[in-house]
């Protein structure tokens, strides 16, 4: 359990801005399945939007061009993982 919210917080704190940012997180095979299910869990409880609402937990995307490269990043990154939550068909 902490170790689930602490990626969570790393994923949501940072959003991938930083060169601090988390990239991969480390998981025993025999764990895998488990950890993915329990984080999208944690990962859908997050408010995103405005920061400016005090209910949002993770700022958006500042426009269209930043929304593309995300999405072209995350692309080449699924060459050698997979996605455990969201999809890149449906990015609000």
């Amino acid at each position: 359990d902490i170790f689930l919210k602490e990626v969570r917080k790393e994923i949501t704190t940072k959003c991938g801005q930083k060169c601090t940012a988390i990239r991969r997180i480390f998981v025993p095979a025999d764990k895998i399945e488990d950890v993915q299910i329990a984080l999208g869990k944690y990962l859908s409880q997050t408010t995103i939007g405005n920061p400016l609402n005090e209910k949002v937990r993770m700022g958006s995307l500042a426009g269209e061009s930043q929304r593309a490269e995300v999405k072209a990043q995350v692309q080449k990154l699924l060459a050698s993982s997979q996605l455990i939550y969201g999809s890149l068909d449906s990015v609000q």
